[in-house]
């Protein structure tokens, strides 16, 4: 009888497959909205749109974070239980390496997380807002956070003036959450997902991508981040996104895999402009034009 029985085992990090369309597809949507945006005005709100998703992608990039922390605590430290401090224990399992920096790795995670509670705990704000009646140009803008939302941590990791983290500029406005966060959160992602698998092989931390983007299709976020940082019309943002990904892969270049293509260190070999490689047949440099084209 035992010939006719097969015995599998599975387990169930369901927030591991949020990456496969829905996070791509909220990151699609929040972009449309953001693109159309007049970024020569001030607002206090992004369109409810891009809020929508923006801010579930983030909850659910935050959620796949959270999943894969679980599957290689199963998979690798089975004698372990995973703690509350999903961030702690993620750079736990790296704490082995020679001078890694690990303070900045815990920041930059923290920071995501916390946008995320923003998020699902619903932070409330009180926006106090006036404009011209002529063309509803801003003239003053007052926000308050009400008491009870947020802690001490939240209080160290976001700066009170600007209401954006202070390492990745994330906005925890909950007006203004949209697509720029949900791109921050996936290239922190990425970095994770880089890290782990250099120095844990690869199988620990999971994501596939299953989207099509002008006849190609996505293979990695790499190739997904490069495609919309290259069309993202606020200068600002682009050149704050330059300034991460320059800050961040010199700090962690190191660590992260060679055989692998990451969005922090997808620059051009002949001049160093950030987003070379588009996809797999193609690695092209809009500042200098060099491009590396494979025969289909």
């Amino acid at each position: 009888m035992s010939d006719n029985v097969q015995k599998e085992r599975y387990i169930t990090p369901i927030a591991i497959g949020f990456m496969t369309t829905i996070v791509p597809d909220f990151l699609k949507e929040a972009f449309d909205a953001y693109h159309k945006r007049d970024f020569t005005r001030d607002y206090w709100q992004v369109s409810s749109w891009e809020q929508w998703y923006g801010g579930a992608g983030v909850a659910l990039t935050v959620s796949a974070i959270e999943a894969n922390r679980n599957r290689f605590f199963y998979m690798k430290l089975k004698d372990k239980t995973p703690s509350r401090d999903v961030c702690q224990d993620i750079v736990g399992v790296l704490s082995h390496l020679n001078e890694f920096p690990a303070n900045t790795l815990v920041a930059l995670i923290s920071e995501v997380f916390t946008v995320r509670n923003v998020i699902l705990h619903s932070h409330i704000y009180e926006i106090d807002a006036e404009f011209t009646l002529a063309d509803w140009e801003m003239i003053d803008l007052k926000r308050t956070k009400l008491a009870g939302y947020g802690n001490s941590k939240f209080e160290n990791l976001v700066d009170s003036n600007s209401l954006k983290t202070k390492l990745l500029g994330m906005n925890v406005l909950p007006a203004r959450i949209g697509f720029e966060e949900l791109f921050t959160a996936l290239l922190v992602f990425d970095l994770i997902v880089g890290i782990i698998q250099k120095i844990h092989g690869k199988g620990y931390f999971l994501y596939r991508i299953h989207q099509e983007l002008d006849s190609n299709w996505v293979n990695n976020l790499c190739e997904l981040l490069t495609y919309y940082f290259d069309q993202i019309p606020s200068n600002s943002f682009k050149t704050h996104t330059k300034s991460l990904a320059s800050e961040f892969g010199s700090t962690f270049r190191s660590f992260l895999g060679d055989e692998e293509r990451y969005f922090i260190t997808n620059t051009c070999p002949k001049c160093g402009s950030l987003g070379f490689h588009k996809w797999w047949h193609l690695s092209h440099c809009t500042s200098c034009n060099a491009t590396i084209r494979v025969q289909r």
